[in-house]
């Protein structure tokens, strides 16, 4: 009977955190997403209006500009959205930690 129970939670332990990691996951798409249309689409759009060369002088104009330009915004973003991610799930413990010491000095208040 006990191998079962280990077994349970042993398998509600993996749920838990392919859960989390889904969660996670998901956050970080959307964040990265929402990043992303802060940027223009087009890399023709993403210039210095105080420089005077066109996108087309500049090179910029090809396809191929068009996909580094795609990949590093994507690039950027995703690493943004894993940072803030980070930065939430620290101050997520940080809050958790808070509370319980605030829990603790108030339990022998009360006694």
């Amino acid at each position: 009977m006990n191998a079962y129970l280990s077994y349970d939670r042993i398998q509600e332990e993996r749920d838990n955190a392919e859960l989390a990691r889904n969660e996670k996951d998901e956050w970080v798409r959307d964040k990265a997403e929402e990043i992303k249309s802060h940027y223009p689409e087009e890399l023709g759009d993403f210039k210095n209006p105080f420089l005077e060369m066109n996108s087309y002088a500049a090179g910029l104009c090809g396809d191929v500009a068009q996909d580094a330009y795609a990949k590093f915004v994507n690039t950027v973003c995703l690493d943004k959205a894993i940072r803030l991610w980070e930065e939430k799930e620290f101050n997520d413990l940080a809050d958790a930690v808070e509370r319980q010491l605030e829990e603790h000095h108030k339990a022998p208040e009360a006694a």
